[in-house]
């Protein structure tokens, strides 16, 4: 079985974020820079909260306001938004990144709202961008869509995660719900139930991998959760039978409820993608 960590190794070239330098950080071989990317393998002017690399190679990331855009080299896309840089305002900051393979973007983005506007709530918006940083019009008019939640969602949950496919369809998930929209911002009613299927637990990663939906969900115990695997057809949303288990699997024993539960449950996650 492949795991997505080692396909990625396997490309010899890895993006990941590094929250001290608040940059991009580029690995050629495990454990050492690229000293060819940027300034010997770091970007520290393109800040990143969240990062993807498109299948041009070209890496996006996002931090706050903004999405930056480097080449393979680490310099600016200067084809991207103003000289490599998109601002997306009313927001606070972009939480996650997603690239299709014709290039169009998907971006989820948090804002907490001000206890005398919206009484503490926190804003969901997902932009879709078309490959030269521009809104796309033709999602939902305005290339964005917004919701309201209660609370302020943390950083890890898995409300953040946003993908889009070679369609354009975006998934999501959201107050229980995993939606699917289409390119133009309306509820794809071929997926689930009118666009969208139940999630009985709290979905904590959710990863689009040939055209299967993985998801990974916290099952509470008192002070305990473990870990359960969904996989569901992106084009249906039924739970398909990709590991022998009629799309649904658990880690044995149980993991403390802590933020490190989430991190267990993405590499447990990758892992699972079939070969």
């Amino acid at each position: 079985m492949k795991s997505l960590f080692s396909f990625l190794l396997k490309t010899k070239s890895f993006v990941t974020t590094l929250s001290l330098l608040y940059g991009i950080v580029l690995a050629q071989t495990p454990g050492m820079l690229d000293p060819d990317f940027a300034d010997a393998g770091i970007n520290r002017q393109a800040y990143a909260n969240a990062t993807c690399i498109g299948p041009d190679g070209k890496i996006i990331s996002g931090s706050y306001h903004k999405l930056y855009r480097v080449d393979s080299d680490g310099n600016f896309d200067l084809s991207f938004g103003v000289e490599g840089v998109v601002t997306l305002a009313e927001i606070s900051e972009i939480v996650y990144i997603d690239i299709n393979a014709s290039g169009k973007i998907a971006v989820r983005t948090r804002t907490y709202k001000s206890t005398s506007e919206y009484n503490g709530k926190t804003q969901l918006d997902i932009y879709i961008l078309n490959p030269d940083g521009s809104l796309d019009a033709g999602f939902n008019g305005t290339g964005r869509i917004t919701m309201i939640t209660d609370g302020y969602y943390n950083f890890l949950n898995g409300a953040y995660s946003v993908q889009i496919d070679d369609n354009n369809n975006i998934y999501f998930y959201h107050s229980g719900k995993i939606y699917c929209l289409n390119s133009t911002g309306n509820y794809n009613e071929s997926f689930g139930t009118s666009g969208s299927i139940d999630c009985s637990h709290e979905i904590i990663s959710l990863k689009l991998h040939n055209n299967i939906l993985y998801t990974s969900s916290r099952v509470y115990h008192n002070q305990d959760a473990s870990i359960e695997y969904n996989f569901y057809s992106a084009a249906s949303g039924m739970l398909v039978d990709t590991m022998g288990n009629s799309g649904t699997t658990s880690v044995e024993g149980s993991v403390n409820n802590t933020v490190n539960s989430n991190h267990i449950a993405f590499l447990k996650m990758v892992n699972l993608f079939p070969s």
